[in-house]
């Protein structure tokens, strides 16, 4: 199976961290080409850390987030025709903490036209654009290519994802394409565990004043885990319990939790994994 990775990338110090070498590292194990798109001005020196690892480096101007990385790379594809799968993945996550080739063979094997690693069900069903994969079939569709095409810019992260996101996912589906995710949609999580993480959140939000809004208001509003972003608020369950391969930036960012506690999740699933994190 012949596989090409678009990798969308953006550092404010214009810099290509470790966790970023290491992330394309293990992609490329599972792929044949990776096209690097970054919206950060990258020195040569920068650039030089990572060719090792892509066929292609394009920087581009910073407008319409990851999505619209996704588009340039796809643009720069001679011939999508001559892959049999497309991988779209960003930044965004420190991992993989385990084997993307074992995740592959898992999703491959299954009656699916496209998948992620996790999906919700908030608004409307889609799969999260932090990692997505398209099999030949799906790539090479009307609907698929369309999208990209008619891609508009965005910069108020609701639109970006309702008109990008879920956007994708349901243009798809309505045309008969199936999706799933890696991590099932809906969750058996005892109401216990549940409980105790709703009174964290709410801690942390109201005595130590970190998490944003928005994640303070899915925890309030008590949504299924369907509908929840579990990147976020499960990121520690997901991993122990369905072997999530990636811990999102933003666990750091919104200080969801410790570095310590953090420390200790990897140190259980993958005690190899041994990566200084960017945000700590």
């Amino acid at each position: 199976m012949k596989t090409i990775v678009i990798f969308a990338h953006y550092n404010p110090d214009n810099k290509i961290k470790d966790y970023v070498i290491y992330y394309l590292e293990q992609l490329k194990v599972i792929s044949d080409e990776i096209i690097f798109v970054s919206t950060s001005p990258l020195g040569n020196q920068e650039q030089k850390k990572i060719v090792p690892f892509v066929a292609k480096i394009i920087i581009r101007k910073n407008i319409g987030y990851d999505f619209h990385s996704y588009k340039t790379g796809i643009e720069n594809i001679k011939d999508l025709a001559n892959y049999d799968q497309l991988i779209l993945c960003n930044d965004s996550c420190y991992g993989p903490l385990f084997s993307l080739k074992d995740i592959s063979i898992q999703m491959n094997n299954q009656k699916i036209d496209f998948w992620g690693i996790t999906s919700s069900n908030l608004l409307k069903f889609h799969l999260q654009s932090y990692f997505l994969v398209f099999n030949k079939q799906t790539l090479l569709a009307n609907c698929f290519m369309d999208f990209w095409k008619n891609l508009p810019i965005y910069q108020n992260r609701k639109d970006i994802v309702y008109n990008y996101e879920i956007e994708l996912t349901q243009r798809l589906t309505a045309n008969n394409y199936h999706a799933a995710s890696y991590v099932p949609l809906d969750l058996k999580i005892p109401l216990f565990w549940l409980m105790n993480r709703h009174i964290s959140l709410l801690i942390k939000r109201y005595l130590i004043h970190s998490t944003n809004y928005s994640t303070l208001g899915n925890v309030l509003k008590f949504r299924r885990c369907s509908e929840l972003d579990k990147t976020i608020i499960l990121w520690d369950y997901i991993i122990q319990k369905y072997k999530m391969p990636f811990i999102k930036t933003n666990i750091f960012r919104r200080k969801i939790a410790s570095p310590s506690h953090i420390k200790d999740i990897i140190k259980q699933v993958n005690p190899n994994f041994n990566l200084n994190f960017d945000h700590e």
